[in-house]
């Protein structure tokens, strides 16, 4: 049986409400999960995007250090997979220029949300994760562990002409 639900959400301009229905399926479930992206590269990762697949007919409620890249403010319906961009810090430098600084060379992206029809003990991954800047290839993630993945994106250097 599904329910509508009316989400009132404040926004930082004084009492304005935004509200948004949401169609809920039975099991609901909250998830966390971070996103880590490190700059192990030899050029400056300017304005890094990153493409998240949700798969889950997931409604994020809050995402730090990131902003969905095409502008749409959180609560939001990411279902179908979803583009952040980094935010407040947009760069990623490298090891060499910052002396492997991780805090300079890296972003950690923090996910809170609601997961539908996918609860313990099964854990809810997306279909996929890869840095969508031009210049780089990202294959499939390898799973490491139960609820981890690994992926290394490798920049390319296009020389046909």
């Amino acid at each position: 049986m599904a329910a509508d639900m009316a989400v009132a959400v404040n926004t930082p301009i004084g009492k304005t409400h935004r509200h948004l229905t949401i169609r809920l399926r039975p099991n609901s479930y909250r998830f966390e999960s971070s996103l880590t992206i490190l700059n192990n590269g030899l050029d400056e990762l300017k304005s890094f995007r990153v493409f998240v697949g949700f798969q889950h007919d997931e409604l994020l409620v809050s995402a730090s250090n990131a902003v969905l890249a095409d502008g749409t403010s959180l609560l939001a319906l990411v279902g179908n997979g979803t583009l952040f961009a980094g935010y407040p810090s947009t760069d990623l430098k490298t090891a060499v220029k910052t002396a492997g600084d991780v805090n300079q060379m890296s972003a950690q992206i923090d996910f809170l949300g609601m997961v539908f029809g996918v609860g313990a003990p099964r854990v809810h991954m997306p279909s996929n994760v890869s840095i969508v800047n031009e210049g780089f290839i990202c294959p499939r993630p390898t799973m490491q562990g139960r609820g981890s993945w690994e992926l290394s994106s490798l920049e390319y250097i296009d020389y046909s002409l």
